[in-house]
């Protein structure tokens, strides 16, 4: 962390961050500084209430995300199953983001439930919560190759991000 460096190393830090933090502001006011790329080795997850407790704050920040990255693309997001089952199943997110009736209807996936977590910690990753990725579980629909291409374009070269795994379910 960077708000735990030597104070000549940390006012530099300071200096060339602020004025693009490389963070997200909550982090920022709250002295959680981070350098990209560098692990923090006093920060292992060693429970799965300490795994959720981050992938909850986690989550609203991964969905802001979703929605910049979205509406630069031509993203679509889930909407809600209607009473009567008509209507559309997806919106793009650049239709919904100023209507706030379509915005209400836009379907943000749940935390992977804590049972499912522990049955995966138990039988794939030897107890070991750090090894579980996949708590926070979003995504963006397209309607072509090429708008999904230009948004893990997009993904990739976020600086606030680091893509850990990038599986290929099209196959």
């Amino acid at each position: 962390r960077a708000d735990k460096l030597p104070p000549a190393i940390r006012a530099g830090y300071i200096a060339r961050s602020a004025s693009h933090p490389p963070l997200n502001p909550l982090f920022w006011d709250l002295g959680f500084w981070f350098l990209p790329g560098r692990l923090d080795p006093h920060s292992e997850v060693s429970s799965i209430n300490q795994l959720y407790a981050g992938a909850a704050i986690a989550n609203l920040l991964v969905v802001e995300r979703l929605k910049v990255w979205a509406e630069d693309t031509g993203g679509m997001f889930m909407l809600r199953k209607s009473e009567d089952r008509s209507g559309e199943r997806f919106v793009k997110w650049a239709d919904a983001k100023n209507n706030a009736a379509l915005r209400s209807q836009v379907e943000w996936t749940s935390l992977k439930r804590q049972g499912r977590a522990i049955e995966k910690l138990l039988r794939s990753y030897q107890h070991q919560p750090d090894r579980l990725l996949d708590i926070s579980r979003n995504c963006i629909i397209f309607d072509n190759m090429v708008d999904m291409t230009n948004c893990i374009g997009k993904i990739s070269t976020d600086s606030s991000v680091r893509i850990e795994r990038l599986k290929n379910r099209l196959s």
